[in-house]
């Protein structure tokens, strides 16, 4: 649709009935955000009885422009709906915005205030895919100029109500915070701070390597000036613990950026401490003078056996409306002691049944582990685990013996690799598949088809929470 028409139709929502409440230097006393905020870029539209619970995203296709008519009935239905919303008939004013949105279907501003009215009316599958599609068409809050600032901070406020009627305090936290990074609001700064007393890992005024830093479950948001000073953030953040039991810390060995689409930048980080060398990978984006960051994985690698983990390789891609991160490298690591009934392995088809061995060598080489990250409205990542390509089982050491103690050869497994693909649609639902090899138990909780919030709050596939890393946690440790 054209600017032009967009513009008309605007200009009479401006001029229509009475409008949910914005929130303001004077802020409504009622939790209701503003009207004029946005909604998805394109709705399926729903009846007046049952809206529908999915919206379709935005396309690239050219529509034709509307006629007068068409524009004259827009205008009027969006008085229309603004009326019934103010009388608190929900079910009317729903009605009246699908022939609003048939109009105009990207307009963030009237799809963000669409879902807020489905939020109203207790349609909360609706509202979330509404206000979803109207900030992935606002963009990302660091790029919002002039009025769109203040759009934009209302939207982020009716995502966090949406979220608060879904129960997931944490993306409330989220979106409340980057509206207030926007223009601060009291009647926000209320929301946010009711929905952190139901969270269990948000923290205000910490800072991580000195630099001020607020931390909810799923991230990181660092106020760092710079890159450089980020990094040196990370590096303070992500350090190891001194040998001499001190309770002092060490610095990381190694800060790399690893891969960068845009600006969204992912970092590998190295610390060798005197028992263990952890590797930590960040996913890092700026918004609002600040970086958000998530940490995508931790992997340790006991120096003591020898062990070994290894990113070499890190590739972003666009999968869907998502960006797509896979991590490749590889590992071992060294097990002295192992007995094949109580470590899980009795099915091992290599293995007889009670077989225990004195020593095990297992190494994993050619592994891949592949995260789901949304970039808007804001940074969140998913991980959907690894795929390894060949995992070499052998025993060593001492040999293995059965159930009697009698002495058996030692097995060697070969190889068993897995593999699986990951997928996402334009509508933003991600299906996973096993693609080859094994199939093991804990890939039922990756495999099928998902929306990016199931997967996020699945405990299986939720990645590392942030929390731990700032200074005051830090210092905790050795109180």
């Amino acid at each position: 649709m054209s600017g032009r028409v967009l513009s008309i139709v605007l200009v009479g929502a401006c001029s229509g009935g009475a409008s949910a409440p914005v929130p303001s230097a004077a802020p409504p006393t009622s939790a209701a955000p503003p009207t004029s905020v946005a909604p998805p870029t394109s709705v399926a539209p729903p009846t007046s009885v049952a809206p529908p619970t999915s919206v379709a995203p935005p396309t690239s296709v050219v529509r034709a422009a509307p006629t007068a008519d068409e524009l004259a009935r827009g205008r009027a239905r969006l008085a229309d709906a603004r009326r019934a919303e103010a009388a608190g008939d929900h079910a009317t004013a729903l009605a009246a915005f699908d022939d609003v949105l048939a109009v105009a279907p990207s307009d963030p501003r009237l799809l963000c205030e669409a879902g807020f009215v489905a939020h109203q009316g207790g349609h909360t599958a609706l509202a979330s895919a509404r206000i979803d599609a109207a900030l992935a068409a606002f963009g990302p809050p660091g790029d919002a100029e002039g009025a769109g600032i203040e759009r934009l901070a209302q939207c982020l406020y009716n995502r966090g109500l949406v979220d608060e009627a879904m129960g997931d305090y944490v993306s409330a936290v989220d979106h409340y915070r980057t509206s207030l990074a926007l223009r601060f609001n009291a009647t926000v700064r209320s929301h946010l701070d009711a929905a952190s007393t139901h969270t269990s890992g948000v923290s205000a005024g910490d800072t991580i390597g000195g630099v001020p830093a607020e931390v909810s479950e799923r991230s990181m948001l660092v106020h760092a000036r710079d890159r450089a000073a980020l990094e040196g953030a990370m590096r303070i953040g992500f350090s190891g613990d001194a040998e001499d039991g001190s309770g002092a810390t060490l610095d990381a060995t190694q800060v790399r950026a690893m891969a960068q689409r845009g600006d969204l930048v992912v970092y590998r980080v190295t610390t060798e401490d005197w028992q263990y060398v952890v590797t930590s990978l960040l996913v890092v984006q700026p918004e609002a003078d600040a970086f958000r960051l998530v940490v995508g994985s931790v992997d340790y690698a006991n120096t003591d056996d020898a062990t070994s983990h290894v990113i070499s390789r890190v590739r972003i891609s666009e999968m869907g409306p998502y960006l797509r991160i896979d991590a490749s490298g590889h590992d071992s690591f060294y097990v002295g002691g192992f007995d094949a009934d109580e470590d899980g392995l009795d099915d091992e088809p290599s293995l007889p049944e009670a077989v225990e061995c004195l020593g095990l060598e297992m190494s994993a080489n050619d592994f891949t582990t592949t995260f789901v990250c949304r970039t808007a409205p804001q940074l969140g990542c998913v991980s959907v685990g690894s795929m390894e390509s060949a995992t070499v089982v052998s025993f060593d050491g001492g040999g293995c013996q059965d159930a009697a103690g009698h002495a058996m050869p030692v097995p060697i497994a070969g190889e068993e690799g897995f593999a699986r693909t990951v997928s996402a649609d334009e509508s933003g639902r991600i299906t996973i598949a096993h693609a080859s090899g094994r199939r093991f138990e804990f890939e039922a909780a990756y495999l099928g088809t998902h929306t990016f919030d199931e997967l996020a709050s699945g405990a299986s596939t939720h990645v590392e929470a942030a929390a731990g890393h700032t200074d005051r946690e830090r210092a905790a440790l050795f109180d």
